[in-house]
């Protein structure tokens, strides 16, 4: 009785480690606090994005690649340009000044309507959503799971794509600094 029991255990710890490799690494919360966001963040680098408007910090040892001056398309390697880490897109929304229900329903894979878990976070005081294990829409590989944070900051809504490094990701996410968005009438 007592083997069964282990054998019972064991494959239960096995299935549960398993489970645990095949989501990279995902937390359970992006919350952290701003002290633990501090004394995570000393002695990295800062990469400030003017065209869509924010700022963050990510680790001395990664590189990161933009799309010039547009600001458009940003990735952030861990190991010298060799596998995408994060990646943020921004869309423009100035015109439009969709919600992310009707962003999504414009795109070729409508985030919202497919069965991916999904959770509402917070990024810098702003709403997002956090979609968890959605098929990697641009490699074309539809086993590859990755994490999609998507927040709607009027002007401009940012996809914030996690494919790997999900301890430093976590970190350079709620080290977002947003600027805000500004009207001539706001300015005095």
């Amino acid at each position: 009785m007592r083997r069964i029991l282990l054998a019972v255990l064991a494959l239960f710890v096995a299935v549960s480690v398993a489970g645990c490799a095949k989501q990279g690494g995902r937390p359970d919360s992006l919350a952290m606090s701003s002290g633990a966001v501090k004394s995570a963040v000393a002695g990295w680098k800062v990469y400030t994005n003017p065209a869509s408007r924010y700022e963050l910090r990510f680790p001395k040892s990664w590189t990161v690649e933009d799309s010039g001056e547009d600001g458009v398309t940003v990735r952030f390697f861990q190991d010298k340009k060799v596998g995408v880490a994060v990646k943020i897109i921004t869309f423009s929304n100035w015109q439009e000044k969709l919600d992310l229900s009707g962003f999504y329903a414009k795109q070729s894979v409508d985030l919202l309507k497919s069965d991916t878990v999904r959770e509402d976070v917070e990024l810098d005081g702003q709403k997002a959503v956090w979609f968890k294990g959605v098929k990697d829409r641009v490699s074309g590989d539809t086993n590859r799971l990755i994490d999609v944070v998507a927040v709607n900051l009027d002007s401009r809504i940012l996809e914030i794509e996690v494919l790997d490094g999900w301890d430093d990701a976590k970190v350079i996410m709620n080290s977002l600094n947003f600027y805000p968005d500004k009207v001539i009438s706001d300015l005095k």
